[in-house]
């Protein structure tokens, strides 16, 4: 053991000496009351097979009045010595090999029966329906498992208290993962339910019960043992807690989005850095002094899942670059691209009982969070450059440590959250795209209302509202509703190819829907574009690639915050000047319907889309 590091490895292979060492005497024990050709399945009581379980197992028994044949059984097989991996801090890999070529078992390994259906201790095999096992066929189980402690002290042992830790495997709740080479539906299904039973076996018979790394020595702690932290690959689940991983990713994309874009913004601007750290960071933003400073630019983080308790979140670092003051003055000392560290976090999973099970959040551990070597890659890293060297290592102790507290302070813990009460997609758009959407302004003297008092005509409610209405030296008050804003939208999209469709160059092309806005309270709008369809290629370093990855798309939808104001015609902001010209202004519409001699002062309502938040 090594004191004060993670003695992870060195417990899978002290549970995995251990395993050889029960299946050494399962095998004497096979070769004791089987035979050394395995064949001879007596004597059958429960008691004898737990001795062997590890070597020899079979499931179903003899005919009635013919010469006893291994053939009767629903399932045989001989097996090596079972192996034990971890995919993180709450389940195992457990792998159970058939006999090969190299074990003294031959010319027979094993069969299965495809009746699985009808399969018990008492069934009997029809044997034309038994399926040969192949030489050295590999099952890997996913078992979940926990530890226990038993505490106590021995005079003859010394050195006060002593914890004894136990690692139990959950063999009942295991899953078949993978069979090795793969067989068709009908036999993994078949065979899924034999060695669930067989794993139920080992249970029965504790071999699901393994001693941990013990330690009687003085030293004050106990052994430290993190699974999840020497993981060398990635599991390959699709969904946790009934999640698709595939949708963590895109709510993950689209808040790296909306942070970039922040840090994007005009010269000058004042950052909000932790709402901008998902995708760009700088060490002169920390409080800490340092001997390396570094500006990190970031792709869209990606989550894999480990277990429903467990994730790695990948931080991609697109560039890394590296200064020796902190002004960032001069060439920079190291410059990586495409480097990825990986952080496992335990995972929490919500559904707010307030919400009605409308809602579905996930969200990441900070505190306990470990970075995992042997899934973070540093291109480029001269590894006989020390300050290369120094450069990952600062990079690794940043991402695993600092920056989680920064994410946190954005809200980037939370890696995924779904109300079902939001609209679907273009659902709350629909009547505003709509040009024939019925105005709600428009009514007859009959259409009536109902209140408390009972049923009211609309007109007299004008009436009421004429009567006691203070309009402060104003003659005539008008509103400017959002179906007028989006009827207008749609009436300019038919006429501007630009509302249409886009291109910009090889990187992206879109055709749009007309656009439509929502007005905010605090002076403020929501414009959302629609896009129809279109492709996009995937930015290298935030900038357009022509390597970069080419993505299809229909129905996005991209809403932006903008500001929204009012002011004379020849004070619009970022406007050409034709359009403000006299000559355009005469030709206006407006114009005419007013008369050039009216002396009226045209404003506009205008979105500043130079102004978005």
């Amino acid at each position: 053991m090594c004191y004060g590091e993670n003695n992870a490895t060195h417990a899978a292979s002290y549970f995995n000496t251990q395993l050889y060492g029960l299946w050494k005497v399962a095998d004497e024990c096979a070769n004791h009351y089987l035979g050394e050709d395995r064949q001879d399945l007596k004597p059958d009581e429960r008691p004898h097979r737990y001795t062997f379980a590890l070597a020899a197992w079979h499931y179903g028994r003899h005919r009635q009045g013919y010469a006893a044949s291994v053939d009767d059984m629903m399932f045989y097989a001989s097996f090596q010595v079972p192996e034990l991996s971890f995919i993180c801090n709450h389940e195992a890999e457990f792998r159970i090999r058939v006999a090969d070529e190299s074990d003294d078992v031959e010319p027979y390994y094993g069969h299965f029966n495809l009746d699985s259906h009808r399969a018990s201790e008492s069934a009997t095999a029809e044997l034309s329906r038994n399926q040969s096992l192949k030489p050295g066929t590999t099952f890997v189980f996913r078992v979940p498992f926990r530890t226990t402690d038993f505490q106590g002290n021995a005079a003859l042992i010394g050195n006060g208290n002593h914890v004894l830790s136990w690692l139990v495997l959950d063999y009942r709740r295991a899953k078949l993962a993978k069979i090795e080479p793969s067989v068709d539906q009908p036999s993994f299904q078949a065979l899924e339910i034999y060695l669930r039973a067989y794993l139920s076996f080992l249970q029965a018979a504790g071999h699901h019960v393994f001693l941990s790394l013990p330690s009687f020595s003085d030293a004050e702690g106990g052994v430290d043992i993190h699974y999840s932290e020497v993981i060398t690959h990635q599991s390959r689940l699709q969904e946790v807690h009934g999640v698709a991983i595939t949708d963590i990713n895109k709510y993950l994309s689209t808040a790296w989005l909306k942070a970039a874009m922040l840090a994007s913004g005009p010269e000058g601007q004042i950052y909000d850095r932790p709402g901008i750290s998902l995708a760009e960071y700088q060490s002169t933003w920390l409080s800490q002094r340092s001997d390396v400073h570094f500006h990190f630019t970031f792709g869209p983080p990606e989550v894999s899942v480990l277990c429903n308790d467990e994730v790695v979140v990948n931080f991609v670092i697109d560039e890394a670059s590296f200064y020796q003051s902190d002004n960032f003055e001069g060439s920079s000392l190291r410059t990586y691209m495409n480097w990825k560290v990986a952080v496992v976090f335990d995972l929490d999973y919500e559904e707010p009982p307030e919400e009605g099970g409308n809602v579905r959040r996930c969200k990441i551990r900070m505190a306990g969070a470990r970075l995992v070597v042997g899934c973070s890659t540093f291109e480029g890293l001269d590894m006989n450059d020390d300050i290369s060297l120094h450069c990952r290592y600062r990079t690794a102790e940043f991402i695993s440590g600092e920056y989680l507290s920064i994410l946190e302070s954005g809200g980037y813990n939370l890696i995924f959250e779904h109300d079902r009460r939001w609209a679907a997609q273009g659902d709350e758009f629909e009547q505003a795209e709509d040009p024939t959407f019925a105005n709600d302004s428009t009514w007859s003297a009959a259409d009536t209302v109902e209140d408390a008092s009972g049923k009211i005509t609309k007109a007299a409610i004008w009436h009421n509202i004429i009567q006691q209405s203070d309009m402060y030296g104003y003659e005539q008050l008008t509103a400017l509703s959002e179906t007028a804003i989006n009827q207008n939208f749609h009436s300019l999209a038919g006429q501007n190819d630009m509302l249409q469709e886009w291109t910009f160059e090889d990187f992206f092309s879109v055709t749009f829907k007309p656009p439509t806005v929502r007005l905010r309270s605090d002076g403020r709008a929501l414009i959302t574009f629609h896009l129809k369809d279109g492709f996009v290629r995937a930015l290298k370093n935030r900038k357009p690639h022509p390597q970069g990855e080419k993505k299809d798309f229909t129905n996005w939808r991209v809403t932006f915050e903008v500001g929204l104001g009012i002011c004379d015609h020849d004070a619009v902001p970022g406007i050409t000047t034709p359009w403000q010209s006299v000559s355009m202004l005469e030709q206006s519409r407006v114009r005419q319907d007013i008369g050039p001699d009216s002396g009226a002062t045209l404003k506009h309502l205008y979105l500043d889309l130079r102004l978005v938040f």
